[in-house]
């Protein structure tokens, strides 16, 4: 139960919203950029927006939040004895003589300690409790998180949050010791809570579905920034996402997909936005398939909304995702969307908007093609999709409910 709290109104058009003023910890092991830090980003902005006072625990040890953060956010700054908590060999190439030798002997110990998964209980000794807050939510999926959240919160209602499907997470052994020390776990779709039931049968009365929330006046904004020197003359295809050629991204379909729709005499170009470990690899199947002319690797961009906004198509050739927020983010912008049917897409995508496809490369294929193909169905998903209206109010009360009794 939720401690007593002074009962305020919020609403964007009249007092007909209840809502608890909450004071709230996010624990992130991380702030890389990605689609997770993005999700937190939203969702505490709009925590602040509705009156709630939100702190975040800094165990990366950055000097600040990321750009884009509310300023009234606090940071909270771990002790210096547990700000080496993720000690790693950068590290110890950065530090001088004696650090260096200091971090060794700590890094031999981290790796004994490990093994008995004693690490973090040993480190996280160092910490004392954070006292009064109403919730305090694990927001990665990451043992070190949840143990902070667990053990060294005096919080009244504990919280994990779980974007990543089971299914496609390879190893979850290091979940099994903590994912039931929450009084909760958020799944970031309704897809992912079936899947976490299936994997933790114990759970059933536990788990709650939170969207990821998104900051639509923004997007909009951002997204009028620059021009993007997309082809008048083409049909205008991108794919926005960290590039990977094995599952659950499946980059390598787009060679295969392209190489189907250059055959069959269509004017396209497919403009893929992003970077990874595969780029080098996904580069050579362009080369080695002649499609340097109809496919343009152009590596990450920080704001790729205008690169989403002036396409005719968005693409996403995922296998999975535990809820797809780049699908989304192009529905407010308007932009049609073609898909594999993974679970969670449903959710986000209706025929509408876009297709949810056969999810392979011969499906997404098929799926691409019908636009090209009827300019009359693609106009129809246009108007469509410039009609779109999203809300944050969805999430924002399944946040209170999973913050609730």
């Amino acid at each position: 139960m939720l401690s007593d709290c002074t009962k305020t109104i919020f609403s964007d058009y009249e007092d007909d919203k209840e809502t608890i003023e909450m004071k709230i910890l996010f624990v992130v092991s991380d702030f890389d950029i990605g689609g997770i830090t993005s999700a937190l980003k939203n969702l505490t902005n709009e925590l602040i927006i509705k009156g709630h006072q939100v702190d975040i625990l800094n165990m990366p040890s950055a000097a600040s939040l990321p750009e884009g953060f509310n300023a009234n956010i606090g940071l909270i700054q771990l002790p210096k004895k547990v700000q080496k908590w993720n000690l790693c060999i950068e590290d110890v190439k950065g530090a001088s003589l004696p650090l260096k030798i200091f971090f060794s002997f700590v890094g031999i110990g981290k790796k004994l300690l490990n093994k008995k998964n004693k690490w973090i209980p040993f480190i996280f000794h160092y910490m004392q409790n954070l006292d009064d807050y109403d919730v305090a939510i694990a927001f990665r999926q990451d043992p070190a998180d949840y143990y902070v959240v667990k053990y060294k919160t005096n919080a009244k209602r504990k919280v994990g949050f779980w974007h990543g499907d089971p299914d496609y997470m390879g190893d979850t052994s290091s979940w099994d010791r903590c994912v039931y020390d929450m009084d909760c776990i958020a799944g970031v779709s309704n897809a992912v809570c079936e899947n976490l039931l299936r994997h933790y049968p114990k759970l059933k009365s536990r788990i709650y579905t939170v969207y990821n929330i998104f900051d639509k006046k923004k997007i909009i904004e951002q997204s009028k920034e620059y021009k993007v020197g997309y082809s008048s003359s083409a049909f205008n295809i991108v794919t926005v996402s960290r590039l990977g050629l094995s599952e659950p991204k499946n980059h390598q379909r787009i060679p295969a997909i392209c190489k189907k729709l250059k055959a069959d005499g269509r004017n396209f170009h497919w403009t893929i936005v992003g970077d990874g470990e595969d780029r080098g690899r996904l580069k050579q199947l362009i080369l080695e398939n002649d499609l340097e002319n109809e496919i343009s690797i152009i590596g990450k961009k920080s704001n790729p909304y205008p690169y989403i906004k002036q396409a005719d198509l968005f693409v996403l050739t995922s296998s999975s995702e535990s809820y797809g927020m780049v699908v989304m983010e192009s529905l407010i912008l308007g932009t049609p969307v073609v898909a594999g049917d993974y679970p969670a897409l449903k959710e986000i995508l209706s025929n509408e908007c876009g297709i949810r496809a056969d999810n392979s490369t011969y499906g997404i294929y098929l799926g691409v093609k019908a636009i090209l193909d009827n300019k009359v169905k693609y106009n129809q998903l246009k108007e469509n999709c410039s009609k779109f209206k999203y809300s944050t109010d969805e999430t924002y009360q399944q946040f209170l409910k999973l913050c609730g009794e």
